[in-house]
């Protein structure tokens, strides 16, 4: 068995081991690293430009609420072209903006399709 091993050439073992191999964890935008490499600064860093981001997005697509608030419903934002472009995750990027109080809306998560309807607001 040692034999066969040390036989292989390094690419054919490479692609026999490659076969076992899980996929990637994800696309990541150009010159970013994975999560999982990253500082916490560089973290923050990428959390705060995917918030400014969306926030340009539903400022774009959004309208004025009654009291002046900028609102849209979840599906819109979902569907809309430069938001599944540029944000890796959506649903991660308004828990973030969320928690920070840049955006609300009722209800704990959002699903598309069930919660397509539900109004995302821009404090």
């Amino acid at each position: 068995l040692a034999q066969v091993i040390l036989a292989l050439k390094p690419a054919s073992f490479g692609e026999l081991a490659g076969s076992r191999r899980r996929p990637a964890a994800g696309p990541f935008r150009e010159g970013s690293l994975p999560p999982a490499t990253m500082s916490g600064d560089d973290h923050e860093k990428r959390i705060a430009d995917d918030i400014e981001l969306l926030v340009s997005i539903l400022r774009r697509i959004g309208k004025p609420s009654d009291d002046g608030k900028v609102a849209t419903t979840f599906g819109e934002l979902f569907d809309d072209d430069e938001g599944q472009q540029g944000l890796e995750t959506l649903v991660g990027t308004l828990r973030a903006a969320r928690k920070r109080g840049v955006v609300d809306w009722k209800g704990q998560m959002l699903l598309k399709g069930p919660n397509d309807a539900v109004p995302i607001t821009l404090l």
